[in-house]
């Protein structure tokens, strides 16, 4: 998951508007034990800033110390700056520099600072937000995280604009649970807040929208199976951002009310992926899931399989172009149209790895006896 950061400790003095609690010193000790608690659990983080008052520098210190311990997977830091600042964080990035993606941000005004657009940026960049203290910079960059439904771990336990965050999530949370669940947030900083806001970042995860939803009967869910594998070897993705829900990995949660789960993730995700085959136009689930994608045009794909024809498509989406997964220039085609996708990022692997996964797909789509 690409996590954003973003939280400062007022440099001089505690601004009026906003109280805080704890010192500098407590902190920047939880901005690293943030920060290393995400680089263990093979989160890619997106920062900004590495001056003295702001979180993103101990979080990243936190990161690249437990990365450099060899725990996690491969670790990324990606940086968003406005254009005319100095390069942030250049002595880790020279020790580490496969670690690092830069991102210049250009200012629009020069006379204004850049430091807007940069937040922007790691908005847009990342598919889940955590807050530390902070002031109005951090406030509104939290607003807006619950706009683009990002899911939000505000850390409440320095005040500032990250308790301000959790207290505005509490009035517009409709669950019951949400207040005592995210309470602990509230504490002074302990290992209890961390694992808190952990869960948070993940939890919310169903309803913030998922990458890829693919829709398919679960007597196809071989073929859903080798479709995700396929996706995830061509493409840098989180399990919790692709819900596919007879392959195991990939299921709603536990407790979740299926037919709202489903169409609202169906009309949240970036992409739909409806597999049409004999078996998928029997099933009611797939009816009503390609019912509730028919209005997201360009980001929902037909895939025709098992000797499915596109004059056989169901209602208007025979008036789309559908790609054959049995045909594996189709499964190529299906890839390249994926990249557009924001919030999966191709990976750097051998055409060869790519091949026998698109192999694996084309067998699974074939016809069956008796379809």
């Amino acid at each position: 998951m690409k996590v954003a950061v973003f939280g400062s400790w007022p440099a001089s003095g505690k601004n009026p508007e906003w109280q805080f609690f704890g010192n500098p010193q407590s902190f920047q000790i939880a901005c690293r034990e943030l920060g290393s608690a995400l680089a263990a659990h093979g989160h890619t983080l997106i920062a900004e800033s590495d001056n003295e008052n702001v979180a993103d520098r101990y979080v990243v210190d936190g990161y690249v110390q437990r990365a450099a311990a060899g725990v996690g997977t491969q670790p990324l830091i990606q940086l968003a700056w406005p254009r005319g600042e100095q390069r942030p964080f250049e002595s880790h990035a020279q020790s580490h520099p496969a670690w690092f993606d830069y991102h210049n941000v250009p200012t629009p005004d020069p006379e204004n600072s850049g430091w807007k657009s940069s937040h922007m940026r790691s908005l847009r960049l990342s598919e889940a937000v955590v807050t530390v203290a902070g002031m109005s910079g951090t406030y509104a960059s939290g607003c807006a995280a619950i706009l683009a439904k990002r899911p939000l771990a505000p850390v409440a336990s320095f005040g500032g604009a990250s308790a301000r965050l959790l207290h505005d999530l509490n009035q517009e949370s409709k669950d019951d649970g949400f207040a005592s669940a995210t309470s602990p947030l509230y504490s002074p900083w302990n290992p209890i807040v961390l694992d808190t806001a952990l869960k948070l970042l993940a939890a919310p995860a169903a309803t913030a929208g998922m990458a890829l939803f693919i829709s398919h009967a679960h007597a196809d869910r071989e073929l859903a199976a080798a479709l995700v594998e396929l996706v995830r070897g061509y493409f840098d993705v989180p399990s919790s951002a692709i819900r596919c829900t007879s392959v195991d990995g990939y299921t709603l949660p536990p407790g979740a009310q299926v037919s709202e789960s489903l169409r609202s993730e169906v009309e949240n995700s970036e992409f739909v992926l409806a597999l049409v085959t004999p078996n998928g136009v029997r099933s009611t689930y797939v009816l009503f899931e390609l019912g509730a994608a028919w209005g997201l045009r360009g980001r929902a794909f037909p895939l025709l399989a098992h000797g499915f024809s596109q004059s056989n498509l169901p209602g208007p989406f025979a008036e789309r172009n559908s790609l054959d997964l049995a045909n594996p220039n189709h499964c190529w085609d299906l890839l390249k149209a994926l990249e557009a996708s924001r919030r999966m990022r191709k990976k750097d692997e051998s055409p060869t790895l790519i091949s026998s996964l698109v192999g694996k797909v084309v067998g699974a789509a074939q016809p069956r006896a008796g379809t």
